[in-house]
């Protein structure tokens, strides 16, 4: 359920930090997880403005009214953990405090949380962080976000040369794209992930950045990014490489041939990228091809054109998802949008669809109610000291990873950077020498498959 504060509510609290006065809601049902809506109040004005811009007199108060009307909801934890984080994230971007340990590397994300979804898919993402996000509501959420800083949602363990890494939440948005005429939503997303990578630098002492998720597309692979001092890598490598390795693990694990592996958009960076791998990895397969971006004749001729002769004769490029899924009982999905199983899809019995888009395109449920299985491209930390294990409780959201030491492709790619050949970092779309190289460091950094397959923070069994 969804219940409503009204504004003038909220103004009554005397607004002492952690003296909250808790709101008593006339009539209201106690629900395991109650949703509030300030209707009408804070933060729901949607002003453009506020994106990229980081105010600190303005949102801390803000953050406070809203947690004062939680009080009668949320714990005192979940306000105390909300409010020591907003602030702590203005004191270091700031300068106002000074982190203990020099930086190393880090990993930028952005996050998919936004109004229009449905349920709470992708609202768990800044749960670690923002608790009392489970109480809020889409489009209050979203406003609560879009005013944090660049900061650090969690860290790796300190290195031998006593420098740590971070996973640092850029403030970025999907709704964005509907708040800011184009071209001011690229601008400002540019403007966001530069001062998240200069707050790397300047405050954290990072050299390296690694960017996840769709950052690499909005900078253009990095070179959007100008921030002396500072190397980008797209992440783009470690990603096509876990793709490979993991249909590896599928074809082995259900004792497919392998003869015939599709690919669900492939125009895209990763999904050329992992064609390309692939065409390499398999001489003797097929591969059945669906993208809507190169559907039409000229397309298709363009497309084709950019691989040789031998491996033209195996690409066979297919008008619909079915299609793929008749010929291909494994596939690769590279896409930035979703699917809509009941609708493009028939049947899937038998068919494993390594789901690497952003945000997933794949529901999970649906494909299994069609006889098929999703796993997400997931790689292992497996380091004795466990380097590159996540300290905190971020796991990207409940329906994320599974564990702490989970990662993402990007993310690996910017540790092995780092660690192992700095030169080595991307900014140019991936070919196979390129995802080679980028196999070799996270086999250095030992980083593999996750031993657990996965998707939407839940194990799959083949």
């Amino acid at each position: 359920m969804t219940v409503v504060a009204e504004t003038g509510q909220a103004e009554q609290f005397q607004l002492q930090r952690h003296h909250l006065q808790p709101v008593d809601f006339v009539g209201f049902p106690i629900d395991d997880l109650p949703q509030v809506s300030l209707n009408g109040g804070v933060f729901l004005k949607t002003d453009p403005s506020e994106y990229g811009v980081y105010n600190r007199d303005q949102y801390l108060p803000q953050m406070e009214r809203v947690c004062a009307t939680l009080a009668s909801i949320a714990t005192h934890e979940e306000i105390e953990q909300t409010l020591g984080f907003a602030e702590r994230a203005f004191d270091l971007y700031e300068g106002k405090e000074q982190l203990e340990h020099e930086g190393s590397h880090v990993f930028v994300i952005p996050t998919f949380i936004s109004r229009d979804q449905q349920g709470r898919t992708y609202n768990t993402q800044i749960e670690s962080s923002f608790p009392i996000a489970k109480y809020l509501d889409p489009k209050t959420l979203v406003n609560a976000v879009k005013g944090v800083p660049p900061c650090i949602v969690d860290s790796y363990p300190v290195d031998a040369d006593g420098r740590q890494a971070h996973v640092l939440f850029a403030p970025i948005l999907p709704d964005m794209m509907q708040d800011l005429e184009y071209p001011r939503s690229l601008h400002t997303a540019r403007q966001i992930i530069n001062d998240t990578v200069r707050f790397a630098h300047d405050r954290i002492g990072a050299n390296i950045a690694g960017l996840g998720a769709i950052l690499p597309l909005i900078v253009q692979l990095g070179k959007e990014v100008n921030v002396e001092g500072m190397t980008t890598t797209t992440g783009h490598g470690g990603t096509v490489h876990l793709v490979a390795e993991t249909i590896d693990r599928v074809v082995a694990e259900k004792g497919l041939p392998g003869n015939a592996i599709g690919i669900v958009g492939a125009k895209g960076s990763i999904g050329r990228a992992s064609l390309a791998v692939l065409l390499e990895r398999y001489p003797n397969a097929k591969f059945v091809v669906n993208d809507t971006a190169i559907a039409d004749a000229a397309g298709i001729k363009r497309f084709l054109g950019a691989f040789d002769g031998a491996d033209q004769a195996r690409i066979q490029i297919v008008p619909t998802l079915q299609e793929v899924f008749d010929q291909a009982k494994v596939a690769v999905s590279a896409i930035t949008g979703t699917i809509d199983v009941a609708k493009e899809t028939t049947n899937l019995e038998g068919v494993v669809i390594v789901d690497d888009s952003q945000p997933g395109a794949f529901d999970p449920i649906a494909v299994e109610a069609k006889g098929g299985n999703v796993v997400w491209v997931v790689g292992q930390d497996n380091s004795a000291e466990g380097k590159l294990t996540r300290q905190g409780s971020f796991r990207f959201g409940d329906t994320g990873l599974m564990r702490m030491k989970d990662v993402f492709g990007c993310e690996a790619e910017a540790s092995s950077v780092y660690n192992f050949d700095p030169s080595s970092a991307i900014s140019t779309r991936v070919t196979p020498a390129i995802a080679k190289r980028i196999g070799q460091l996270f086999k250095e950094n030992e980083i593999g498959v996750a031993d657990t397959l996965q998707t939407f923070g839940r194990a799959v069994l083949l």
